[in-house]
């Protein structure tokens, strides 16, 4: 018989918080990624995604941006960039 096989992902309550968010998009508050990152820096990043329940992706996107940018890049940014052009169906472009 096979037994069941355990995920070792730590529940959501845990040092991430994923309800107390920025934005309603947002599944960790600014803190809870610098939670994130901070264990991604003795550990790799995998297993911390592992761990969390968090995906390898986005967790890599976290670590990627706070290494570029400091804490600075662990703060929300808007869905569309400021200053990004439109092309209008009349032909017609638009600073948004």
């Amino acid at each position: 018989m096979r037994q069941a096989r355990t995920t070792g992902v730590a529940p959501a309550s845990s040092d991430f918080e994923r309800t107390t968010s920025a934005h309603a998009k947002a599944p960790l508050s600014v803190e809870g990624r610098r939670r994130l990152v901070k264990r991604c820096q003795t550990r790799p990043i995998a297993h911390v995604a592992a761990e969390t329940g968090i995906s390898r992706a986005c967790t890599g996107k976290w670590v990627n941006r706070w290494r570029l940018h400091g804490d600075a890049g662990l703060q929300d940014r808007p869905d569309q960039e400021v200053g990004h052009i439109l092309l209008l169906s009349s032909g017609l472009i638009c600073d948004a």
